[in-house]
């Protein structure tokens, strides 16, 4: 048996876009193209980004920003 590790937080659609200040069909896009952490789908309507995989994405762009 496998152990799953989940999430400390959570981070659902209506808090994504304050997080990144990206719409959430920007986000998709992103993803897509793996350039955002995947969502974590919970049920056929209710998913969510684990927040500290988004976390981690944050410092990246900070540090390539900062290194340009």
């Amino acid at each position: 048996m496998t152990d799953i590790k989940l999430p400390a937080k959570l981070i659902f659609s209506k808090e994504i876009r304050s997080y990144t200040g990206f719409s959430l069909r920007w986000i998709y896009t992103l993803e897509q193209r793996g350039e955002f952490p995947k969502r974590i789908r919970l049920g056929p309507k209710r998913f969510g980004w684990d927040a500290s995989e988004i976390a981690e994405w944050q410092n990246k762009r900070r540090d390539i920003d900062r290194s340009q």
